[in-house]
């Protein structure tokens, strides 16, 4: 996590000068699954198609699929997972962290209902 003044030209439009910041690699708990590029690509599309529903708030999420590699042993597979990107933007640091809660809550509750449904 971390607190940044510093915005690219697309945060400019929540107004907003503050901005609180925080990723998270998450890897699918199967590990069948953590080779399925059409399954991490499927996830993320879904996931973010969620996100979209929610309310308009100075928060932002963006899920990346992201290439890797699963050592066990002396054998080494590729896979994927998912790194989370989650921003909260406010006149003040406080105010960015509050919004940035709120967006990892969203984001935390959407992965959560999707995992269930599909068990990746």
């Amino acid at each position: 996590m971390w607190a940044t003044t510093e915005l690219t030209p697309e945060e400019e439009i929540f107004g907003a000068p503050d901005k609180f910041a925080s990723y998270v690699d998450l890897v699918a708990s199967r590990t069948d699954q953590r080779q399925l590029f059409p399954e991490h690509e499927g996830f993320a599309k879904r996931l973010v198609g969620l996100l979209r529903r929610a309310l308009e708030m100075p928060s932002s999420a963006e899920v990346c699929v992201r290439r890797c590699f699963f050592g066990e042993g002396r054998e080494t597979r590729e896979g994927f997972y998912f790194a989370v990107y989650v921003n909260g933007y406010g006149n003040d640091e406080a105010a960015a962290r509050r919004n940035w809660a709120i967006g990892m809550k969203l984001v935390g509750s959407a992965i959560v209902q999707l995992s269930a449904q599909e068990g990746i």
